[in-house]
């Protein structure tokens, strides 16, 4: 999206000098190939870049419901339906995988870095038997983590690796205020569910140099919330209260 408006803009001004000097023709042809070896550039509304994570895949399946609906699955048709909904608002968007497989969690977390991602974002589905009604919750990092679910990609056995303070981790604020973001436009967009935001020591997060949430999108456990996480009315609205909560953040920066 965002290297579209940029080739126009070239081309632009390429159609505007070619009547002039081949010097200035070759600054021009410089600055395109510049431009393509760089990547998605950093202007304006529509070059802001995400890397969105669909938990586990390949032999990692996550939680399993009992009808043989696994977590890798639902994840994955959840960042599509992501992708597109922030391809629609203008943004870039990157996804840690494309298919059936299980990146290693350093690969996963090392993308945004490498993208120079402006947000990332790691999906991931609970496994609690409750039958109370479905809740989403939003993880940022937090140092003062009490106790975490298993299921959200945090390791007990590196916590005290993971304990950072705020000169390792610059972006908590950041992370939390777009947790807070998601919550409001979540919860505008899915009445029957409960939306929290907690902090937590998030491994998946370890290096990211950008704000960074892990959501847990509700329980295949659960017989309702499995439903709904089948359903592509239920994924989409999920997508599209993200996809608010994401708007909404940068938004407020501008």
């Amino acid at each position: 999206m965002c290297q579209g408006k940029l080739k126009k803009h070239l081309l632009y001004r390429l159609f505007c000098k070619m009547n002039r000097t081949k010097q200035h023709f070759a600054v021009i042809v410089i600055a395109m190939m510049i431009w393509e070896a760089a990547g998605c550039p950093r202007y304006g509304y529509a070059a802001d870049c995400i890397v969105i994570d669909a938990g586990h895949g390949g032999t990692d399946a996550g939680v399993c419901g009992t009808e043989g609906i696994c977590e890798k699955n639902i994840l994955m048709s959840l960042a599509r339906s992501l992708e597109s909904e922030l391809f629609q608002k203008g943004y870039g968007v990157k996804l840690t995988r494309t298919g059936d497989v299980s990146p290693d969690t350093y690969d996963r977390s090392g993308c945004p870095n490498r993208r120079r991602a402006d947000i990332f974002v790691s999906l991931h589905v609970g496994g609690s038997f409750t039958h109370l009604p479905g809740a989403v919750t939003i993880f940022y990092f937090d140092r003062k983590t009490e106790s975490v679910s298993e299921h959200a990609g945090f390791d007990n056995k590196s916590r005290d690796m993971m304990l950072w303070d705020d000169l390792w981790y610059p972006h908590q604020s950041e992370s939390r205020r777009l947790a807070k973001m998601m919550q409001e436009c979540l919860s505008g967009q899915i009445k029957s569910a409960e939306i929290r935001i907690r902090g937590a020591p998030i491994l998946i997060a370890e290096g990211a140099d950008m704000p960074a949430v892990l959501i847990e999108i509700g329980s295949l456990s659960n017989p309702a919330q499995r439903k709904a996480l089948q359903s592509r009315q239920g994924l989409s609205d999920l997508a599209k209260g993200i996809g608010k909560g994401i708007e909404a953040f940068f938004l407020q920066k501008k």
